[in-house]
């Protein structure tokens, strides 16, 4: 799971850095496709996230922090909720 959020994050910012022009006529086309492939790395990653029990959860946005995939305010914000977890994406 670690992977799939860092490929999301990548696709997202990659599809955040293309400039408006290339969002329109030829290139629209390959940019729709790599939106449509965002939302369904996204989907499968919100349909792992609520299969996983609460204590693996925690591991997982562990990793996350380790490796710098998330903001380091989130951990900041699990010490105030005693470390649960709602949603990633």
């Amino acid at each position: 799971m670690v992977k799939l959020y860092e490929a999301i994050q990548n696709k997202s910012q990659w599809l955040h850095s293309q400039p408006a022009c290339a969002r329109q006529g030829k290139d629209a086309q390959g940019i729709d496709q790599h939106r449509q492939e965002l939302r369904r790395w996204e989907s499968r990653f919100n349909y792992m996230w609520i299969s996983l029990p609460e204590e693996k959860r925690k591991v997982l946005v562990d990793q996350l922090l380790e490796r710098g995939l998330l903001p380091e305010i989130i951990r900041q914000v699990l010490d105030l909720f005693d470390g649960t977890v709602i949603s990633l994406l």
